[in-house]
């Protein structure tokens, strides 16, 4: 797979990351999507979306060849949901942040990270 967005990034260097670092790396780029909603530029969004896909597609890529068939659907349910925002001309605030919220649920460890008063820390 040739990356547009990423074109230092492999497969293989893909699936070295564990599952958390992997999460984390789609959600930055969602939370730079969010930092650009706020601001109200719909085009950078479109671009951080973009990159996120690319990512996602790697994760998808490396969860084919594991067995992890739950993580699996659930990275297809978010990617589906990602492209249809990705069309819209007008993107919602609201649906990214549902969408970085999904994302860290697929890992308690990542979700932590970013929340550390949630986990007790």
């Amino acid at each position: 797979m040739k990356l547009k967005e990423h074109k230092n990034m492999t497969y293989s260097k893909w699936s070295q990351f564990p599952w958390e670092k992997q999460i984390l790396l789609i959600a930055s780029e969602l939370q730079r999507a969010l930092n650009w909603l706020r601001r109200g530029d719909m085009e950078e969004a479109k671009l951080c979306y973009s990159r996120a896909l690319e990512l996602i597609y790697l994760a998808i890529e490396y969860l084919k060849n594991t067995s992890s068939g739950n993580r699996l659907r659930e990275m297809l349910r978010l990617k589906e949901f990602l492209q249809g925002e990705y069309i819209k001309r007008e993107k919602s605030l609201h649906t990214c942040q549902l969408l970085l919220q999904s994302l860290l649920l697929l890992s308690p460890q990542a979700y932590n990270l970013l929340n550390p008063d949630v986990s007790g820390s």
